[in-house]
């Protein structure tokens, strides 16, 4: 099961010039504050490219962003150090608690599988990370805009089908869960259980499965694989696979 134990927090990115009411991100003063208290001498920045974590002047200062934009990618917030991480291949050199910039629903599950100390979410939108939201229930910090909010600020992630969520965890029982993709006996019979799902008209809502294999603790590549070979029934594609029986 997904960790309840590590500290997490998110918000809407309002990082838009002071003359517009745009405010620097509070989770950014929150990592800081975190790790002093986890007793952590590094944090981490993630952002998609380098040249991505280099647009953060509004959100956690001009100087800081220009360091993230250059080698190595590190700068001192006494007593702290911070990182400049690319998801592009450097999820290892994570260090510390995480502040993931403009978060996703497929990169909060591929780190939550690596159990930083803490995690704080920035994301676009309110309904930009539904999942990790429903999952984890994060605590809101920062700017708030309640008239403009209003519309999405109860996104709620639908709950698995009864048939489809005991045929799925039938099917995937003896996945290992933490390995980057399935092989070919596990993935034929995952798509024989969609396959069944899909000609027994039970739905398979991608949202619902993401949030399930998030609680489950899967690793976030492989819940991706997973999701997308539920997407292909339902486009006429019919993958190589083991006939599964329907558990209800």
């Amino acid at each position: 099961m997904a960790s309840r134990d590590i500290p997490r927090v998110w918000e809407v990115d309002w990082a838009i010039p002071p003359d517009e009411g745009g405010t620097r991100w509070a989770s950014y003063d929150w990592l800081l504050a975190m790790a002093v208290e986890l007793g952590q001498t590094d944090v981490t920045i993630l952002g998609a490219t380098y040249e991505n974590l280099g647009n953060l002047d509004l959100a956690i200062g001009r100087a800081e962003a220009r360091s993230m934009r250059v080698q190595p990618h590190r700068y001192r917030a006494h007593p702290i150090t911070v990182h400049g991480v690319s998801q592009v291949g450097a999820w290892g050199a994570l260090r510390g608690p995480v502040l993931v910039a403009w978060a996703r629903d497929e990169v909060l599950a591929e780190l939550e599988e690596r159990r930083p100390p803490a995690i704080a979410a920035v994301a676009t939108w309110l309904d930009s990370i539904p999942v990790w939201r429903s999952v984890f229930r994060p605590q809101r910090i920062g700017q708030e805009r309640p008239e403009q909010e209003a519309e999405f600020a109860t996104i709620v992630v639908a709950e698995l089908n009864p048939v489809a969520l005991k045929t799925l965890d039938a099917a995937i029982r003896f996945v290992n869960k933490h390995h980057a993709g399935l092989d070919t006996d596990e993935r034929e019979q995952v798509v024989g259980a969609l396959l069944a799902l899909y000609a027994a008209n039970v739905p398979v809502d991608a949202g619902a499965l993401r949030a399930h294999l998030m609680d489950d603790g899967w690793n976030g590549e492989l819940a991706e694989e997973v999701i997308t070979l539920a997407e292909r029934p339902a486009e006429g594609r019919r993958p190589r696979h083991r006939p599964f029986p329907l558990q209800r």
